[in-house]
């Protein structure tokens, strides 16, 4: 008869789960799960014949791991005596730690330093010893088998509080060596084989805001790295779910999330990552792959982490766990090609440019100048929902000035703030162009945070957006243009069952992302600018007011001719929120606005330095620098050859009726006294460097078209582009950017069709029954379905995209690719015309 184990892996085979079972169970001799008899000798040579190795020895933390690895690999007894009585003190121990408060830590208990103490020491133990622990563990690992009747859904469960306990139980089965027990507990409801099969989105990525994934990684490693020892990894790494997910690419997924590099004057390379979420800060820096140093010396990561929630033992004690240059340790011992030791590389300390590693999993010193970096693709992730245009996809990316955006599209998440549609980050000269910065005092909520006034997007009326679930994108990655456009029709809407909302968020399930409006977001990446462009519209035809924002650092600089005058009027129209009181509106209403909003109390907001330009019909355009706010440069964090680089942005918007331009002092803070303003933890040091200059684009009507070209420049010189409309109807839009190196042509047709053709065919080019477009002024006109971009060099017109004939001015007799091929094509006149 075959074991549940067994019979287990036959199915998840069959699904196409895991990865070939060819290796066989075999129990190995205590210890194995930190370090083998044999490993322990080895790295004890190493310190005996290696300098940076007898360094770091010096160096080891006064923590589980650190005692335990004095114990095993130098000799010290008293550290095994100390870890010994701590172990023998769980013998009984019931399956939920002390909380903070000396309650149950509940489902953050994390147990699994008993698992690793129990292997190390095994040798030491007495019979009646180890026959208390294993009935501790089994005891522990059949009532926590339990939790879940069913898997949870990946909507509902915050997995950095509700998976430290099953973690350590995990840990346990592997030091039992118990075959079935360890087979049971794999497959169980909500461990494993769910949480890489099931619960990852788009075969990668976590369902919280991406910080929360700290909480967990360590223990997973060292689950994984148990079975490998034991001859079960295909348990552990080399399970693959039937989404393509596994651990390494869940944990690898921080890369996924990666932008260029960032270079810190007078200190080290950085590498961000995309921020979204209530968790990510307001300081320009955040998020980090690899965090660097700072010209102060501070900065850099630590190796360990505890945190209250995250996990709480048997004895109310915080937990240590492994943090980021740890896990990339782990990784790249068992992949050594995946690109981890490029990341590690770059975690080296001030003055020198070798990174040394920990003494515990088997790395040797890494220097930046021999390793490689891992290639870089553009990405849609349409189950998480966002999506990542990278300019520079080859290896060269990660340290390229060349442009990087990521969009948010309309799912939602846990720890979600309500930012649909809006940049994440939008990245040129190796530092951000644009951030969305929170302003809460601890988690973000509020008027601010948890809208997208506080995000790179469009806010219509006074609504919060609301997240409708997995939304239809098009997207074309070419090496001369990256394209990607969303549009907001649910195709795997919400359901709004197992959805863990906040406090601040509307509980219902709608189908819009603002009420009655039919909105999408098309994005152009080139190498010199990104083209933008937002179409929305009310469904039943009234007036609605639209507020284009976007926030960068720095400030305003005016631009000649222009005339900004002091306003106040944002502050009374879209910043007039108050907090108090009862949210007299309809039940429709409230679906769309703040659970703790209210007509009453200060506003949330205080504007400062509040500015606009008169209402016009013509472009607009705004330039904003990245200067230091403070009074005195040289004590800025960033340092002076920051500001002295003179980065900066130049936004251009297409004509339209009725178009009012504001700038005002991005805020830091809410308006002292109301919700989320008081810092009662002392974690925020708000300085300079928080701030920023913020602008808003309004328009009243029942549908517009923003269309806005941002420029990034440096040198302290924007750009004199000539921006212009070719043609532009209520099928799409033509436009022409004229400047420095280049002479596009942006196309777009606009994804009219009803919802049960667009969930039919989410892409519009991929729809046969898509006519196709044809827009033109009196020079040129473009035939395209769905997107176009052509650049006009003296030598080649590079066409991207379906389209299917042009007529265009050039000089001379350039050649005629599309898409990569060279057409025939007719050039008469200074005119070059093709139709296929």
């Amino acid at each position: 008869m075959k074991s549940l184990l067994q019979a287990l892996l036959a199915a998840t085979l069959s699904l196409g789960g895991a990865a070939t079972a060819t290796a066989q169970f075999k129990p190995a001799q205590h210890p194995f799960m930190l370090w083998t008899t044999d490993e322990a000798a080895a790295i004890r040579k190493r310190i005996e014949t290696e300098p940076w190795a007898k360094e770091r020895a010096g160096q080891l933390p006064d923590n589980t791991f650190g005692r335990l690895f004095r114990y095993m690999v130098l000799g010290d007894q008293k550290a095994g005596d100390d870890e010994r009585k701590y172990l023998l003190s769980f013998i009984g121990a019931p399956l939920n730690g002390r909380g903070d408060t000396g309650g149950s830590a509940g489902l953050h208990t994390a147990n699994y330093l008993a698992a690793l103490r129990y292997d190390v020491l095994y040798p030491t133990l007495t019979p009646e010893q180890r026959k208390g622990l294993q009935d501790t563990f089994r005891r522990h690992i059949a009532e926590d088998i339990t939790t879940w009747k069913s898997n949870p859904s990946r909507l509902g469960i915050l997995p950095n509080l509700a998976l430290p306990r099953r973690c350590g139980t995990l840990a346990m089965s592997v030091a039992l060596q118990d075959e079935k027990l360890i087979g049971d507990l794999w497959a169980a409801p909500g461990s494993f084989r769910w949480f890489i099969e099931d619960y990852l989105s788009d075969g990668q990525f976590y369902n919280e805001e991406f910080a929360k994934m700290t909480s967990i990684i360590g223990e997973l490693l060292l689950y994984a790295r148990g079975l490998d020892r034991i001859g079960l990894g295909r348990l552990g790494f080399d399970f693959v779910g039937k989404n393509g997910a596994s651990l390494e690419r869940y944990i690898g997924s921080y890369i996924t999330l990666g932008y260029p590099a960032v270079f810190i004057p007078g200190g080290t390379t950085g590498f961000m990552r995309i921020a979204m979420g209530d968790a990510k800060g307001g300081q320009l820096l955040r998020h980090f792959i690899v965090e660097p140093y700072y010209a102060d010396g501070k900065g850099g990561w630590s190796e360990w982490y505890s945190a209250n929630m995250n996990g709480r033992d048997h004895r109310g004690a915080k937990v240590e766990k492994l943090q980021t240059p740890q896990w990339f340790e782990i990784l790249h011992a068992r992949y050594p090609d995946k690109g981890y030791d490029y990341f590690l590389a770059h975690m080296h300390k001030p003055g020198t440019n070798t990174y040394y590693p920990t003494l515990f999993w088997g790395c040797s010193p890494i220097s930046v100048d021999q390793v490689k970096p891992p290639p870089a693709p553009s990405y849609v992730a349409d189950e998480r929902g966002f999506a990542l245009l990278r300019f520079d996809e080859s290896p060269a990316y990660w340290k390229s000035p060349a442009p990087a955006v990521a969009l948010q599209l309309a799912q939602f998440y846990v720890h979600y703030t309500n930012d649909c549609f809006s940049l994440l980050g939008y990245h040129q000269f190796n530092r951000p162009i644009y951030a969305n910065r929170a302003i809460s005092a601890g988690y973000n909520g509020g008027l601010w945070d948890m809208t997208v006034r506080g995000h790179c997007g469009v806010v219509v009326d006074n609504q919060m957006a609301q997240p409708i679930g997995q939304v239809p994108t098009r997207r074309n990655f070419a090496p001369g243009v990256k394209f990607v456009s969303a549009r907001g029709v649910p195709v795997v809407p919400l359901t709004g069952q197992g959805e863990a909302r906040s406090s601040d968020q509307p509980k219902q399930v709608v189908s819009t992302v603002y009420s009655t409006t039919d909105l999408s977001r098309s994005l152009f990446l080139t190498g010199e600018y990104l083209f933008d462009v937002f179409d929305l519209r009310d469904t039943a035809g009234r007036q609605r007011d639209y507020w284009w924002l976007v926030h960068a650092p720095g400030s305003l600089v005016p631009e000649a001719g222009q005339s900004w005058q002091p306003s106040d009027e944002l502050q009374k129209g879209l910043f007039a929120v108050g907090w108090q009181g009862k949210l007299d509106v309809s039940d429709e209403q409230r679906k769309y606005r703040m659970t703790t909003e209210g007509p009453d109390g200060p506003p949330w907001v205080t504007l400062s330095n509040a500015r606009r330009l008169p209402a016009t019909d013509g472009p607009v355009s705004i330039n904003t620098l990245q200067t230091y706010r403070g009074e005195d440069v040289s004590k800025s964090r960033m340092g002076p050859d920051w500001y002295g680089r003179k980065v900066g942005v130049r936004i251009s918007m297409l004509p339209s009726a009725g178009t009012t331009a504001w700038t005002f002092d991005t805020p830091a803070a809410y308006t002292p006294g109301s919700p989320r303003s008081g810092d009662d933890k002392g974690h925020r040091a708000i300085g300079a460097e928080w701030g920023g200059v913020s602008v808003v684009i309004h328009r009243r009507a029942d549908a517009t078209v923003f269309a806005a070209l941002h420029e990034p420049y440096e040198n302290g010189t924007p750009s004199s582009t000539i921006f212009r409309t070719i043609q532009q109807t209520e099928a799409g839009l033509a436009a022409a950017a004229t400047g420095k190196g280049f002479d596009d042509r942006l196309l777009l047709q606009f994804d009219r069709r009803p919802e049960a053709a667009v969930k039919k065919t989410p892409m519009l080019e991929n729809d046969a029954s898509v006519a196709a477009l044809t827009l033109a002024d009196k020079d040129e006109s473009f035939t395209f379905t769905g997107h176009g971009h052509i650049r006009i060099g003296g030598d080649a017109v590079q066409v991207t995209g379906p389209v299917t004939g042009l007529k265009v001015k050039v000089q001379g007799t350039p050649r005629l690719i599309v898409n990569g091929k060279q057409q025939s094509a007719t050039v008469s006149g200074g005119v070059l015309q093709w139709r296929q």
